[in-house]
């Protein structure tokens, strides 16, 4: 008696994985937080937030007094392939640091399941308000996505960028 098999007798579907490769590049014409009334029009301290559902959130460095930072930082997520809805959503949330809490600036999603496997997508990203209303003056961010799919147990599958997938959590 095979206890470990499928109700059918079949050995049950491996699970398919997403990693999802993300390239924080940079930003543009973000709006002023600090000092917005200086004769200079102020600066922001921004950093970016990548959220995906069920996720650890990940962050990037702030880059003080600047309205286009450069964080080119890379951040990977691993998520189930088939999951459905807000699960394959990438969140992203630009903010600014202050010393007793961070601002919001801007932010905007990503729905990675409509992307090719192996496909690596640039784009500039046009910032939205918190409901995902457009707000003129909030600014743009440049961000690389890349997923790849494998299925758990397959130790030939690579990640997005040649590297080895994330180690399974246990």
């Amino acid at each position: 008696d095979d206890s470990a098999s499928g109700a059918d007798g079949a050995a049950p579907l491996p699970k398919r994985r997403r990693l999802v490769s993300v390239h924080v590049v940079q930003g543009r014409s973000l709006k002023a937080m600090d000092n917005a009334k200086s004769k200079s029009g102020g600066t922001s301290d921004a950093f970016v937030t990548l959220s995906m559902k069920g996720q650890a959130d990940c962050k990037t460095k702030v880059v003080k007094k600047s309205l286009e930072p450069s964080w080119d930082e890379k951040h990977k997520f691993e998520i189930d392939a088939d999951a459905g809805g807000d699960a394959q959503l990438l969140q992203v949330v630009v903010k600014d640091k202050d010393m007793m809490k961070s601002e919001f600036m801007g932010g905007f999603e990503i729905d990675v399941s409509s992307l090719a496997e192996g496909e690596e997508v640039r784009g500039w990203h046009v910032l939205r308000g918190k409901n995902g209303e457009e707000v003129e003056g909030l600014g743009e961010v440049e961000i690389v996505v890349k997923c790849s799919i494998w299925e758990e147990g397959d130790d030939s599958a690579s990640g997005a960028d040649g590297a080895a997938p994330l180690p399974k959590r246990r």
